[in-house]
């Protein structure tokens, strides 16, 4: 190391300074302590080029504050040193490109306040011109290896995001919900969703505006989280996110879809990779999503196919096909049947709750056909396919008033409970009443909401209501709305008003007429 005076004309700046912009009052302040005590640390310097030139290790804001003191001294009545702060004292080493970038980084990515970007620059040049790992450059900024790679990925985000993190406006957290989202969502939409969250700041959490926005896309499909082994999975009886042998070759046929794709996107509907590897699966706070929902619809198809193929290998059981003819579902009655796996029993996706030994009932249901439809105990009146009896049709036509009904009843307890929720603020109100988890047949339907209005407070606490007590009653099944009714009112301990209690029974009466109801036609031929 040689110590030397150098004109300043002959110094440039570290070639890896990750900020250009000076704080003024800074280098005032550090000017005249120099006028004041004399430099009390030299900057470090090598050779560049030729004719004396050199280039700054660190140092930079002392190099700033000499010109300022060169232009400045005499009119501030300073004291004069170093040739009138024209030439500075420094020391001369030999560095290489790598060392000096090291420096610049010490001076200034460890002692100054940069903002984000700045840093995720410094280190992704850092990165890419010293060919270094992230786990390198984690030694190097202070930083754990995860850290590092977070910060890279900041500057794939849209500029305008990169902006609004840099002066304050977003979080770093948010920021990584941003680059979580964009694998599913295009870049406007990311615009658009940064604009929301400035105007909604102070009322509601970047987070919720996030996922607001990302259930509302229509091209994702929010996955199944919690599995019993802990692994997601891609639905509730789907495929494990992670899974590396998933039956491609049971995919559809993509027939007359694939004219309106690219040549990529036919490739990648063909030859899907595991979800989770997959560059349109994100995880956003928790919540899994698949960004292409053509790519998942089809490798649904291929589960349920998979399961039909591997629960015939199981039980023997052919899949069902259409020359197979009418089928009726067997009930839990009909156990004997598929113990003695009669010849007539086939396979097909479904969900029937049958609690058949080797089976997934909740993706494959056991079908009678032929000759077994003959010998099942039990006629179920929830069967598809072949003729249907009179009192088949008779139940689904009861069944059909009772779901309308059920929903009528429902919505007027609603506006019975709903003073139950009275000094609950409105905006509490709408952050109770998230939707996402619950089934379409369970939901406030259309037609209510329109007419109710369902952006104010009166909605929000029958809706609320609503949430409460739909688990009291089924869509699935016929039952007493008179029992539902006692149910609810337990539940809740808000009693009916009388007129409703009528009403309802009135209800039960007219649903349990229309099922016991049997064609004369019907009658007097068995006679």
């Amino acid at each position: 190391m040689a110590e030397q005076l150098i004109s300043l004309r002959q110094i440039s700046d570290n070639p890896y300074q990750p900020r250009v912009v000076d704080d003024a009052e800074h280098i005032e302040k550090l000017a005249r302590s120099i006028a004041q005590d004399g430099l009390l640390q030299k900057p470090t310097v090598r050779h560049f080029g030729s004719n004396g030139a050199h280039q700054l290790a660190f140092g930079h804001s002392r190099r700033k504050a000499f010109e300022w003191l060169m232009e400045n001294w005499k009119a501030q009545g300073l004291t004069d040193r170093f040739e009138g702060y024209t030439s500075m004292p420094v020391n001369v080493e030999a560095l290489s490109d790598e060392e000096m970038y090291r420096f610049a980084v010490t001076e200034n990515v460890q002692r100054r306040d940069l903002a984000p970007t700045e840093i995720s620059k410094a280190i992704q040049r850092y990165m890419t011109e010293f060919h270094a790992t992230s786990k390198q450059a984690a030694e190097l900024f202070g930083m754990n290896d995860a850290t590092v790679r977070g910060m890279v990925r900041l500057l794939d985000l849209p500029e305008a995001v990169q902006e609004k993190l840099d002066d304050g406006t977003i979080t770093q957290g948010t920021a990584r919900l941003f680059h979580s989202m964009q694998k599913i969502a295009p870049e406007k939409t990311i615009v658009e969703t940064l604009k929301r969250i400035e105007k909604e700041q102070g009322n509601t959490l970047p987070e919720e505006v996030i996922e607001d926005v990302i259930d509302r896309l229509d091209n994702a499909v929010e996955l199944w989280a919690d599995h019993r082994d802990g692994k997601p999975k891609a639905g509730y009886h789907g495929w494990l996110l992670d899974m590396k042998n998933f039956p491609n070759n049971l995919l559809p046929v993509l027939d007359g879809q694939a004219e309106k794709l690219t040549p990529d996107q036919v490739e990648h509907l063909n030859h899907p990779p595991a979800c989770a590897a997959c560059p349109f699966y994100t995880k956003v706070r928790g919540t899994h999503y698949c960004g292409v929902k053509l790519c998942h619809q089809r490798k649904t198809a291929a589960w349920d196919a998979h399961a039909l193929e591997q629960a015939g290998k199981r039980t023997g059981i052919p899949v069902y096909v259409e020359a197979d003819g009418g089928w009726r579902k067997l009930d839990w009655n009909d156990k004997p049947l598929f113990e003695k796996k009669h010849k007539d029993l086939r396979l097909m996706h479904g969900n029937g709750y049958q609690s058949f030994a080797g089976l997934d009932d909740d993706l494959v249901l056991v079908v009678a056909t032929g000759d077994a439809l003959g010998q099942m105990r039990h006629i179920s009146t929830s069967t598809k396919g072949g003729k249907k009896t009179e009192k088949e049709k008779a139940e689904m036509r009861a069944m059909k008033i009772y779901r309308v009904k059920r929903l009528e009843l429902m919505w007027e307890y609603t506006a019975v409970a709903q003073g139950m929720f009275e000094s609950v603020p409105e905006s509490v109100l709408k952050k109770l009443n998230n939707w996402r988890n619950i089934m379409i047949d369970d939901r406030i339907p259309e037609t209510l909401q329109k007419a109710s209005g369902s952006k104010g407070a009166d909605y929000q606490r029958r809706a609320l209501v609503w949430r409460l007590i739909m688990g009291s009653s089924t869509h699935f099944r016929r039952e007493s709305l008179a029992k539902q009714l006692g149910e609810f009112q337990k539940l809740t301990q808000v009693r009916t008003p009388k007129a409703l209690s009528n009403r309802v029974a009135e209800w039960d009466a007219e649903i349990e007429t229309v099922a016991k109801a049997v064609s004369t036609e019907t009658k007097k031929a068995k006679k």
